[in-house]
């Protein structure tokens, strides 16, 4: 559901109430596009949820996210973050909820769970993770969303190991749309051959001439082949399909 369906005028940094529309703030769970994710009691249907609390948007960004934080609502799609309700607080605050994929402990991102595992991934893990991502991708794609740059801070690992990008398509709402659709396609694909590559070696895939030959010996040449593909600015996969 939406709730007060006007758009904000929200051109400044916003104080964050302690409640939001019967979801009582508990402990911050990191950082989120223009904004903070947070662990919040819903007094209504007595549960945990996760709340986005959108206090950092420029006034040049307030209309396409609301309007798009509006379109996500009830949407369902395989590893992506369903947001149940967003809405917006006396002042601008712009707000939206979804169920709690964390644990007690918190929210765990990707980028979070390759760290504490001294920065890498196995071959079978990261096989795993990138199957999921790109799972996600072309179903989005297929009906016709796009996200943009995809990053490890922005897709969270479920106690269970589910892999969920949360605010899927945000990124390319409310940024500069110059860049086109088949590009926008491309750039994503390639920021998941990014993570993946991140997965792999942990490091940053501008390193990639540096640490290729450690590579070579440690993947099949499936993996390779889609890795240099993929992450190659030139070339590139047309799509998450491809």
């Amino acid at each position: 559901m939406m709730h007060e369906q006007r758009v904000p005028d929200a051109g400044s940094v916003h104080e964050i109430p302690e409640m939001i529309h019967g979801q009582r703030l508990q402990r911050p769970c990191g950082e989120c596009a223009l904004g903070s994710r947070w662990l919040a009691w819903d007094t209504r249907r007595e549960t945990d949820c996760l709340v986005y609390v959108f206090d950092r948007v420029p006034q040049s960004s307030a209309r396409s996210l609301w309007a798009t934080l509006g379109s996500m609502v009830g949407v369902r799609r395989s590893h992506v973050v369903s947001l149940d309700s967003v809405g917006r607080e006396r002042g601008g605050l712009m707000w939206a909820s979804a169920s709690y994929p964390g644990n007690h402990e918190g929210v765990l991102t990707l980028g979070a769970l390759r760290a504490s595992r001294g920065g890498l991934f196995t071959v079978f893990e990261a096989g795993r993770a990138i199957e999921q991502l790109l799972e996600a991708t072309a179903a989005a794609h297929g009906d016709g969303l796009i996200h943009g740059v995809l990053d490890e801070d922005a897709v969270i690992v479920t106690p269970r190991g589910t892999l969920l990008v949360e605010l899927y398509g945000l990124e390319r709402a409310i940024r500069d749309q110059e860049t086109g659709r088949n590009e926008a396609c491309r750039e994503e694909v390639g920021s998941i051959a990014e993570i993946a590559w991140r997965l792999l070696t942990g490091t940053d895939s501008a390193e990639r001439e540096v640490f290729m030959p450690q590579v070579r010996r440690s993947l099949d040449r499936e993996w390779l082949s889609w890795l240099e593909q993929g992450l190659d600015p030139a070339l590139g996969f047309a799509s998450a399909a491809e």
